[in-house]
């Protein structure tokens, strides 16, 4: 609920933020005026941050030089990798998915601009957001009816894997081309609470950081030998490297749902828990405690 809630609230954000930046744009009559107005949103919001957040440190202890296992983070995340393929699998869904969806970012602009003249951009990036917005309030829905994300985000990734072949084949057709283009991001909606819930139950806590910047490595290669061959190759078939993208994400996460199934269930952490079992910090009052305990 907490991420479901978290994805709404930017979606509602995101809604006024479209309709604002085209105010501006068709006030001032400039593409670069809302940017402009995006400084003075910025400007206030390192105010608040900077008078009201603490900074956040961690938990030093958990990698001092004291503890048992001399390991690094990153050694300790890549053995988890290693011992837990469900990991390894989640972390590449996750960089195929969230690849295809930047790559769209960029995209969508440049598809829809010859289809309907004049583009409203702010508009329709507010109806973009509040298709996520859609999408992330009925997550509660789609598990109560389905069960646990790992069930149902196949199908989240292979009704978007059809959302962006239906550009690239039927380039004409401009509204198959907007209502793709809502579906898919309704599914988004759908996929930030869902794979929230998922890395929270099965990525170890102590190096959950460290496994996510190691996916971003991917993510961002996709991200970047797309979009630096936008020149040679055509719009259709860039849509068609997302629909491969979030296909390969429906496949690896039927093969990830079978081994959560035979692990023992969603709750299973598996052998990357043990891996990083060492790293967590044990509290001197709580290690007493147990040592009364067992006398």
């Amino acid at each position: 609920q907490t991420f479901s809630l978290a994805t709404v609230g930017n979606g509602v954000c995101a809604i006024a933020a479209g309709w604002l930046g085209a105010q501006v744009r068709d006030q001032f009559n400039s593409l670069v005026a809302p940017f402009d107005l995006a400084i003075a949103f910025l400007a206030v919001a390192g105010v608040v941050i900077q008078l009201m957040w603490s900074e956040n440190k961690g938990d030093a202890a958990g990698l001092g030089t004291t503890r048992s296992d001399p390991r690094s983070k990153l050694k300790v995340a890549a053995d988890a990798l290693r011992n837990d393929p469900k990991v390894l699998l989640l972390g590449m869904t996750q960089s195929c998915f969230e690849s295809a969806m930047y790559i769209f970012v960029f995209m969508w602009t440049p598809k829809m601009e010859p289809l309907f003249k004049p583009l409203p951009h702010g508009q329709v990036f507010g109806c973009f957001m509040a298709c996520m917005m859609i999408g992330s309030s009925v997550v509660d829905t789609v598990m109560k009816y389905r069960g646990p994300p790992q069930l149902y985000m196949r199908d989240v990734f292979a009704v978007g894997s059809l959302c962006m072949l239906a550009p690239a084949v039927l380039a004409s057709d401009k509204y198959t081309c907007y209502i793709s283009f809502f579906v898919f991001e309704a599914l988004c909606g759908v996929y930030w609470p869902s794979m929230g819930i998922l890395k929270s139950k099965y990525v170890p806590e102590e190096v959950r950081a460290t496994v996510y910047n190691i996916f971003r490595v991917p993510l961002n290669l996709f991200v970047v030998v797309v979009l630096a061959n936008l020149g040679t190759i055509s719009d259709d078939t860039v849509f068609m490297v997302c629909a491969f993208l979030l296909a390969a994400a429906a496949v690896m996460q039927h093969v990830f749902c079978n081994m959560a199934k035979n692990s023992g269930g969603p709750d299973s952490m598996g052998p990357a828990q043990a891996a990083t079992e060492e790293l967590r910090p044990l509290d001197p009052n709580e290690e007493d405690m147990e040592i009364k305990t067992e006398k």
